[in-house]
């Protein structure tokens, strides 16, 4: 009988494609059920209302209770297993909308309209610890207790955070934008269009290097001058930090740029579908804050069904990046250009053919810590305990738009 390749001497061999799949008692869902994830920004978690959220290919119920404190469910009613999103908020209880069943934030079932008493005390939902942060929704969705969430020092800083509309929901594998995290190489030729629209200029491809961290990894970049910058850094299992620039207009009419810190949450929806999640922190008070949240008021239609369908006629060959709507942002083209590489790639497996350079150092230790954790969760040794020290952005961490 012959012993699978990824088994040896009775033990799990990780692979490229234990990484694909997230569904739940899978090596990679079971890691990643271990971090507190997003489910959704928290403004569009409502007070009083219930939502269906999909993530790592499993349906929750995030609901806001009448307090504001946000609460993440199973996704069907135990009675008759319809959505319990379709129901009501009452208080912080959650009643289901076929036969009137309610829930208390606990899960418990507290009512049940025509049944004997005591029945309710017999049932009760699944429910996940949830909480807001940084303006978004997280919830964890492993075994166990759950770890305290990780928090990021430099964005808790005094300034402006905000989580902007321009969420990425892309038909392509969690990894392929993970491992984009990891290319800087990438930059001046897939977004060749995007630098030469705002900057005019033609960039070379960097000649970064990378190394392991205490949160994951990091690039840098030794410039002409002598100067070492940080162009980006991987949060292990799935965060990407970069540079920001935004232009905004001052009180007095004046244009004003600011430096900030941008963090990107890379989710799977399922293992064909995944979403990115994005939070700013720019160092504004007073004032200056005022000005850029009016300013940014005003583009809150971020024209998502616009930059969708133009990359996807890309994909099909029926148009160019070039030719996208010269009133695109510099950040709505980026989203174009990574969208048409990212989706238009084959998802990660051990089946998929590719020759892997220096440029690719980056990618190849992301790939290297996941492969080295899930080969620990498979052995059951302890896993690594990444942290997200503060000061990230004193590094060196420069300017950009991605």
């Amino acid at each position: 009988m012959e012993v699978p390749m990824d088994v040896v001497d009775g033990r799990t061999q990780v692979t490229n494609g234990d990484l694909y799949s997230t569904k739940p008692g899978t090596l990679a869902g079971r890691y990643l059920r271990r971090f507190w994830q997003p489910l959704g920004r928290s403004q569009d978690v409502h007070v009083g209302r219930a939502y269906s959220r999909k993530i790592m290919s499993e349906l929750v119920t995030v609901y806001r209770g009448e307090n504001g404190r946000v609460h993440v469910v199973q996704s069907h009613c135990p009675h008759r297993a319809t959505l319990l999103s379709t129901g009501w908020v009452e208080g912080d209880t959650l009643r289901c909308h076929y036969h009137g069943w309610k829930y208390d934030e606990t899960g418990q079932c507290v009512e049940q309209p025509g049944e004997d008493a005591g029945f309710a005390a017999k049932i009760c939902l699944r429910t996940y610890p949830a909480q807001d942060y940084l303006g978004l929704v997280f919830a964890y969705l492993g075994e166990g207790e759950a770890p305290p969430i990780r928090r990021f020092p430099d964005f808790e800083q005094p300034g402006v955070v905000e989580v902007p509309a321009l969420i990425e929901f892309w038909p392509c594998n969690l990894f392929n934008r993970i491992d984009n995290a990891g290319d800087p190489g990438h930059i001046a030729y897939t977004h060749k269009e995007s630098l030469r629209r705002s900057t005019g200029f033609k960039l070379a491809p960097p000649n970064c290097s990378v190394e392991e961290t205490a949160y994951g990894t990091r690039a840098f970049e030794q410039l002409p001058d002598g100067t070492t910058i940080y162009p980006s850094h991987f949060h292990m299992p799935n965060i990407n930090q970069v540079g920001a620039r935004a232009q905004f207009k001052t009180a007095s009419g004046e244009m004003k740029f600011v430096t900030g810190e941008r963090l990107f949450f890379r989710v799977p929806v399922d293992d064909e579908h995944s979403v990115s999640y994005t939070v700013e922190h720019f160092p504004l008070e007073t004032e200056d804050a005022s000005a850029y949240l009016a300013t940014r008021s005003e583009r809150q239609d971020q024209r998502v069904a616009e930059l969708r369908a133009h990359s996807e006629a890309i994909l099909r060959n029926e148009s160019t990046v070039e030719e996208a709507d010269p009133t695109f942002t510099t950040q709505q083209m980026f989203w174009i250009e990574d969208y048409v590489v990212q989706v238009g790639q084959l998802p990660i497996s051990d089946d998929r053919e590719e020759h892997l350079g220096r440029t690719d150092a980056g990618i190849i230790l992301i790939r290297k810590l996941w492969r080295r954790e899930l080969q620990a969760l498979a052995d059951g040794r302890p896993l690594q305990n990444w942290t997200a020290p503060a000061g990230l952005n004193a590094l060196g961490l420069t300017g950009g738009t991605r």
